[in-house]
């Protein structure tokens, strides 16, 4: 590798610290039993359950303590739901919190 004599240039780890040993808890990491259930039935029940919220989209977004947002990124980056049904159901809805996730859904597919 031709950046592999640039390594040596790098500060390493403290002495005394193996950095090969650390565990998700010596860098502050707990285990958590919440896991996202997957596939394209859970990612409809989520998306559905969005809709039910999704006329306070705009003013919910930005908090995260409320339930403001679709949180569907995951099966959008897994493909388990499909971008463009997305859209086209939140179009068939009138009010400025649907109109505020799809250009976020633009965005983000802008972006990524």
């Amino acid at each position: 590798m031709p950046c592999k004599r640039h390594f040596k240039k790098l500060a390493g780890p403290p002495s005394g610290v193996n950095s090969h040993a650390w565990s998700f808890d010596d860098i502050g990491f707990a285990e958590s039993r919440n896991l996202w259930k997957g596939g394209t039935r859970e990612a409809r029940t989520m998306f559905d359950e969005f809709l039910t919220r999704i006329a306070e989209y705009r003013e919910n977004r930005n908090f995260p303590t409320t339930q403001g947002v679709s949180r569907l990124s995951v099966h959008l980056r897994f493909g388990t739901v499909s971008i463009r049904e997305l859209i086209r159901e939140a179009m068939q809805i009138d009010g400025v919190g649907a109109k505020t996730w799809i250009d976020e859904l633009i965005w983000r597919e802008f972006t990524t």
